[in-house]
């Protein structure tokens, strides 16, 4: 009987050419990408949504504060600590803070407003993205009514002695700033008491988004953009004056 040759071919015993491993991994790399994509937008997404929400939630510890002290809360200032800048029993029962507030603009206090979330070191509140949330108060005071150097939104029992007739507010929030401030109908709304707000994913100050870090009363709140020469992706609510004497009026801190 004769013997048959069994032919076994190199692309068997080999295994993937190089070429066809290369192949492989290339299609992997795409179908990879194309998955991350949607993914990173879906958590960009969620991101936002928890941000818009934590905004209201501080909104409304505003506004619970306003109800137990008759003001509002000071900003935190860098390098201070949360403590520092809470209403205490002392300061309650002494008819005035335990400090006045120097600092227009700041960050969100968390201990001092009760809020649960990440924190810095010094207790500011974090958003989503890690930065902090930035807080800002108007610290008018009124040329001849109530006491002269405290101001009247953040000084216990200074709105009332100044009355709702003599309180206004210098926060200005802008659909768009050109210079140093806005005018006209680039004025979206004005007598705004304060204002909480998220710097978004970049946390920049390109374009428009730069008048909302420069530590000034002036804010923007336009359309989500990612246009590379003028972005804008700041998350922010306010108070208005009305908003915070509603309040002060329906518990008596205001006559």
């Amino acid at each position: 009987m004769g013997c048959s040759t069994v032919t076994v071919s190199s692309h068997s015993s080999n295994g993937f050419t190089l070429v066809e491993m290369a192949i492989v991994l290339l299609i992997i790399g795409i179908l990879t990408k194309s998955a991350l994509g949607p993914l990173a937008s879906l958590q960009e997404h969620r991101k936002r949504s928890q941000t818009t929400h934590q905004l209201e939630v501080v909104r409304e510890a505003v506004f619970a504060h306003i109800v137990a002290y008759g003001a509002l809360p000071c900003p935190l200032p860098q390098n201070a600590t949360d403590t520092a800048y809470s209403f205490s029993a002392a300061s309650s029962s002494s008819g005035g803070r335990a400090a006045l507030c120097n600092d227009a603009n700041g960050f969100v206090p968390a201990h001092s407003l009760r809020l649960d979330g990440a924190t810095n070191e010094q207790g500011a509140l974090l958003d989503p993205w890690g930065s902090e949330y930035r807080f800002a108060v108007s610290l008018q005071d009124h040329d001849t009514l109530g006491n002269s150097g405290q101001p009247d939104w953040t000084t216990q029992g200074e709105a009332g002695a100044v009355g709702v007739g003599g309180l206004s507010a210098d926060i200005v929030l802008c659909n768009n700033v050109r210079g140093a401030d806005c005018a006209g109908r680039s004025i979206r709304s004005d007598q705004i008491a304060f204002v909480v707000l998220s710097p978004g994913r970049d946390a920049s100050a390109s374009g428009q988004q730069s008048e909302n870090l420069d530590a000034d009363n002036y804010f923007v709140y336009t359309e989500e953009s990612v246009v590379a020469d003028s972005p804008f992706d700041d998350l922010l609510v306010w108070g208005s004056a009305a908003d915070v004497m509603y309040w002060m009026l329906r518990i008596g801190w205001l006559p």
